[in-house]
């Protein structure tokens, strides 16, 4: 049967509302409507799946989105694994977990009267997994966030920072990653996540950072991450300043942050080469600060409340007054925009 395609938004959309889905009890005892042989067969295969992943990886189910009403034309699985994961690792326990449940699909007789087509359509078989402390959070720390399937490709997922959204790591058709698995499957126990060199020594960079950023402006950190599943790609933070600041302070405090953080990178002798550019500038540092009166907010006063540094170019914004507020996100008014060298020279021109 043909299966209508499934674009990337919708995919993603997937991904988050799958959070939000009941677990299914399996297997279907104690319903309130009949169950038959062949159901009851079904239920207990996706629970002995179920119980497999949580052996091997950890895994629990949290979301089922499968089509199973007279007869199953799609299985779709959320799975969550408690543990961070590189690109690699997230490869191997997607790929490793996807084959698993169609070999048990395909080879259970009691349920091939239940499935809508047999032998049943390995591309009608979906399964997304997600990465975080628990089932409902991503991990933000630049690692995998989840993977997801559509359209033959296998997605790799990050948590972005400076706006709530997910963002592409990696995309590879299945069949390929499915090659890449079968020829170099990984080694180690799969159960934990194998640190790829220079994950503590960022943490701690990112971390002292934080503290000291926070002890000379009194920027409060909310987030930070970025794209680091295989090397130091891209490092984002976030911040909140609960006081005003001028442009010209604001803009002397984002020269400092950015230029404080890329020396302390180049002077670790463990992070130099893992860095994925060369040069590893201010292209590949984001900095979002909002500034922000207490509780009420950010300032919708005229006066700066917002900060961006995104891939080189600095963004100033300030609020529409509350009579004029709609509803719905909004980014704010733009004010201005400048290069990072730009915000350099005029942070030299105005301490003149």
């Amino acid at each position: 049967m043909n299966i209508p395609q499934i674009s990337k938004p919708a995919l993603y959309l997937f991904l988050l509302l799958s959070l939000l889905l009941p677990l299914p009890a399996y297997p279907l005892t104690n319903h309130p409507y009949t169950i038959t042989e062949e159901q009851q067969a079904f239920g207990d295969m996706i629970q002995n799946f179920i119980n497999e992943m949580d052996l091997k990886y950890g895994m629990t189910c949290t979301g089922d989105g499968s089509s199973k009403k007279e007869k199953v034309t799609s299985i779709s699985l959320m799975l969550s694994a408690y543990r961070r994961a590189s690109l690699e690792e997230a490869r191997e326990i997607h790929i490793q977990a996807k084959e698993r449940l169609v070999e048990m699909i395909q080879e259970n007789p009691k349920i091939q009267s239940y499935l809508s087509v047999t032998p049943f359509p390995k591309k009608d078989i979906r399964l997304s997994i997600i990465y975080g402390p628990d089932s409902t959070f991503y991990y933000c720390d630049g690692t995998v966030a989840g993977t997801i399937e559509g359209q033959g490709q296998l997605y790799y997922l990050s948590s972005g920072v400076l706006k709530l959204r997910l963002i592409d790591l990696h995309e590879e058709p299945y069949e390929e990653g499915l090659k890449i698995v079968r020829n170099n499957p990984l080694k180690h126990n799969m159960h934990f996540h194998k640190d790829l060199g220079f994950e503590k020594e960022i943490d701690e960079v990112i971390l002292n950072f934080i503290r000291k950023s926070y002890k000379k402006y009194k920027i409060q950190c909310n987030a930070f991450g970025g794209k680091m599943s295989e090397g130091i790609d891209k490092i984002e933070l976030s911040f909140v300043r609960k006081k005003k600041m001028s442009i010209d302070e604001a803009r002397k405090m984002q020269v400092d942050l950015t230029q404080t953080l890329l020396s302390t990178i180049h002077k670790s002798k463990t992070l130099s080469p893992h860095l994925q550019h060369t040069p590893f500038d201010a292209k590949h540092i984001n900095i979002r600060v909002h500034f922000e009166n207490g509780k009420e907010g950010l300032f919708n006063d005229g006066s700066l409340s917002r900060m961006l540094q995104q891939d080189g170019i600095i963004h100033y914004f300030n609020e529409k007054p509350p009579t004029e507020y709609v509803l719905g996100w909004t980014d704010g008014n733009p004010l201005f925009e400048e290069t990072f060298e730009e915000a350099i020279a005029n942070t030299v021109k105005n301490t003149k």
